[in-house]
């Protein structure tokens, strides 16, 4: 009988190391997705997608609308940004604020500019705009 417990016990903790293991190791997975903003497929309607990233990217400082990324996809502003956020998870608004608050924080930490000229430089409505949303995107206030 005890060798029965001690077996069971065993058997338990084998169980409870490989739950710990998957546990980890899908952590790890959802970690490495959340890293890479760009899913790896084929697909030609996510490759024009991804094509519509780089204009964004190449345009973070200037005024951004649906017209121009969905006439490269030909997909109506609708259908774009349906598939937009589909393959990217957030949408087009918040994908070029998170890229803009990214670029920001860049700017900061890398050059003398004040957040004003930051914020004016990546179109946020005013510097307590860009602050609030710089707190939340980040946990904390920008610094110069």
């Amino acid at each position: 009988m005890a060798s029965t417990a001690f077996s069971t016990a065993s058997i338990e903790s084998v169980l409870v190391e490989a739950a710990a293991l998957l546990i980890f190791n899908a952590l790890r997975v959802i970690s490495q997705r959340a890293e890479s903003s760009i899913p790896i497929t084929n697909s030609t309607k996510q490759e024009k997608l991804r094509k519509t990233v780089g204009r964004i990217e190449d345009n973070l400082g200037e005024h951004i609308s649906l017209k121009g990324p969905s006439s490269i996809t030909g997909l109506s502003e609708w259908h774009y940004l349906r598939q937009f956020k589909e393959l990217f998870g957030r949408s087009p608004h918040q994908y070029v604020q998170e890229r803009r608050l990214t670029k920001s924080q860049r700017l900061l930490r890398e050059t003398m500019l004040q957040i004003c000229q930051i914020s004016f430089e990546y179109l946020f409505s005013s510097q307590s705009h860009m602050t609030t949303a710089f707190e939340k995107h980040f946990g904390i206030t920008p610094k110069v």
